[in-house]
């Protein structure tokens, strides 16, 4: 198993590409731009694209998923409460900071909380975390977390976009405070972390445990 992350577009979002060598393909978490990049990565290790995952609908998450399924066929995955947001340019972001003509999106699997999305042999748990977007979401892989934006190396999300909601942040801060082990996180923007520091240094997941 590889996993490889590209920051890509222009305020450096991460994605993710999980790649099943043996069996010869790959899952994609949020390709937000440059979808030639992520594309080489399938070509250096021979794993084609089975399906998209996206954690969230923001503009700078979404960017690539166009070009990516035009030329890969592959299947694209949201939270069934992000659907909406997804297909509407001004509450994702898409009219006020992107160029890019916004084209519909039409997602081939609809997930809730506690699901989990079957790329191949993969599996990846659906934990919904609302806050950032309505239908935010992130996946949990074996000991890692892919948390979008939701929760960040000593931060969070912002709430302040439109469709956010900063009590139903805090739930699921605290939600992801509570599980178990001490998990890989690997957030939307930034730098990499753990689960364990997180609860020891991260004011917004502290205060979720002391209340």
């Amino acid at each position: 198993m590889k996993i490889e992350f590209l920051q890509v577009g222009s305020i450096g979002s991460n994605c993710f590409i999980v790649c099943d060598e043996e069996n010869g393909y790959s899952a994609i978490i949020d390709p937000g731009a440059d979808a030639p990049r992520i594309a080489s990565v399938f070509e250096k290790y021979k794993c084609p694209p089975k399906m998209i995952l996206l954690t969230h609908g923001h503009f700078d998450h979404i960017g690539a998923v166009h070009a990516l399924q035009d030329q890969y066929h592959c299947q694209l995955a949201v939270s069934k409460d992000e659907l909406s947001f997804l297909n509407n340019s001004k509450l994702n972001l898409q009219d006020e900071l992107s160029t890019e003509p916004f084209v519909p999106f039409h997602p081939d699997v609809l997930f809730s909380d506690g699901d989990t999305v079957e790329v191949g042999s993969m599996q990846f748990k659906v934990i919904e975390t609302p806050g950032h977007t309505p239908g935010s979401a992130c996946f949990l892989f074996g000991q890692l977390l892919f948390s979008g934006d939701t929760l960040f190396a000593g931060s969070m999300g912002r709430t302040d976009f439109p469709g956010g909601n900063a009590v139903a942040m805090a739930a699921s801060l605290k939600k992801l405070a509570l599980l178990p082990g001490n998990l890989k996180v690997l957030p939307g923007h930034g730098v990499f972390s753990t689960l364990g520091a997180e609860k020891e240094t991260n004011p917004y997941l502290t205060h979720g445990l002391t209340e």
